[in-house]
């Protein structure tokens, strides 16, 4: 029952091949993790694999799409660079995914229920449309142990679900607006724990046509804050269809998400 989010019974299968294949699979990622180990104890470090299949439990059969990612995304020896994989790199890569499908209304929450294999710090559900799909986060540290390496990332979600949230419309399109985009930072102080989702959600709650995007950008715990205080530095994107956007609306706009920031969370 490794991985799987929800514990139910095992489905047993009567005649099995061999013992350790008594029971059809709760969740796609051991069998990934089977690939992944068979690939990586033969020097092939830089691993990235992807499969649809299906869990079982005694009254359903769930297609499910899963990952699994581990070593270096990208390399350039010309230009000496490399990317790592890290649990932000894979968040972006099933982000990508909700954008082909036309799915925006998805969010990252911590976790409700703790998924023993997981690493408690590391993980998080994923919602889209306030539906729990499935999962993302990276390995315990216990279970990476096993496979001598760490940095192991994997993601698991039920298909069935993620089509029904998909927007079956055809694409439109929206032309470029001609005005210039205004873009301001800020960084906010606030309790360690308070989650950057929760002033996201706050934000959207303004509903500003002219807010186009919010980013977070960086999170720093240390020196010169108090001690259960971090700081979130926020970009905020501005830009409208009809015209350029005067320096006092945008100073009025950052002070309406400041006052309601303030109101709801610090």
């Amino acid at each position: 029952q490794k991985f799987a989010l929800d514990k139910f019974p095992l489905v047993q299968i009567i005649n099995p091949l061999t013992k350790d294949r008594s029971f059809l699979r709760p969740s796609t990622i051991p069998s990934l993790l089977d690939v992944f180990n068979y690939n990586f104890s033969r020097k092939l470090e830089d691993v990235f694999l992807i499969e649809i299949g299906k869990h079982y439990s005694e009254n359903s059969e769930v297609e499910l799409i899963s990952g699994l990612m581990h070593g270096q995304y990208l390399s350039s020896a010309w230009q000496k660079q490399t990317i790592d994989t890290d649990f932000y790199l894979v968040k972006g890569v099933i982000e990508r995914l909700f954008n082909d499908l036309l799915i925006d209304n998805y969010r990252f929450k911590r976790p409700e229920t703790i998924i023993n294999e997981l690493h408690p710090g590391v993980a998080a559900q994923i919602y889209v449309n306030e539906t729990l799909i499935g999962m993302i986060g990276r390995l315990h540290p216990e279970e990476e142990n096993q496979y001598g390496t760490s940095h192991i990332y994997v993601f698991e979600m039920n298909l069935e679900k993620l089509f029904n949230q998909s927007i079956k419309n055809q694409k439109r399109y929206l032309s470029i607006s001609k005005f210039p985009r205004v873009s301001r930072d800020l960084a906010l102080v606030m309790d360690s724990s308070l989650e950057a989702q929760s002033l996201l959600d706050s934000i959207d709650g303004l509903g500003m046509n002219t807010l186009k995007s919010v980013n977070v950008f960086d999170v720093y715990q240390g020196n010169h804050l108090e001690e259960g205080k971090k700081s979130i530095a926020m970009q905020f994107v501005f830009e409208s269809q009809d015209k350029t956007l005067e320096t006092a609306e945008v100073d009025n706009l950052i002070k309406k998400i400041i006052n309601k920031l303030e109101d709801d969370h610090l």
